[in-house]
């Protein structure tokens, strides 16, 4: 009798991890419908022709998605730190050799108080782009175009914080 009993306990104990765990055999009435035959349910604010996504990821949401990217306006207290160190860098870059390098563009930044920045150079062209924080003032944005046109000017923060509006995320 004790082995009949812990038979059926095992059996009683893989048929309920079966069932929660989903490898139960999958029945009731959509099963047995053949393919096509089921009629298509419509996501409420989902525009055709589009795949689903998480929410705001698609039209008309997606501008509101990519507020992130939008800066804030910089304070009249902070205006003067950011005016200085823009100065700084654009001399800095303008008196650089040509083609500003990677190492020559973070100096003159970490010389202005932007020792942090997010800084890429194309490698085809030679221009130079960069965002950089000066203190908790606001950011540099500008860079080195391939002609030598140096740029660097005041902005605010992003609004999801920092200088740089990452995309992707």
């Amino acid at each position: 009798m004790g082995e009949r009993t812990r038979r059926a306990g095992l059996v009683l104990a893989a048929l309920t991890a079966m069932t929660l765990s989903g490898c139960a055999v999958q029945g009731g009435p959509a099963a047995l419908e053949t393919p096509g035959s089921a009629t298509p349910v419509s996501t409420p604010g989902a525009t055709p022709g589009t795949t689903p996504g998480g929410a705001g990821d698609g039209p008309p949401q997606y501008s509101l998605n990519k507020r992130h990217h939008e800066r804030t306006e910089v304070r009249d207290v902070d205006r003067p730190a950011l005016q200085s160190a823009a100065g700084t860098v654009r001399r800095a870059l303008a008196d650089a050799p040509r083609p500003v390098t990677e190492a020559a563009a973070r100096q003159a930044l970490a010389d202005a108080g932007a020792p942090d920045p997010w800084l890429v150079v194309d490698a085809t062209t030679g221009a130079v782009r960069f965002e950089a924080q000066v203190d908790q003032h606001g950011c540099l944005v500008g860079g080195v175009d391939e002609d030598g046109t140096v740029t660097a000017e005041p902005d605010g923060f992003v609004l999801d914080g920092g200088c740089h509006a990452l995309d992707g995320h």
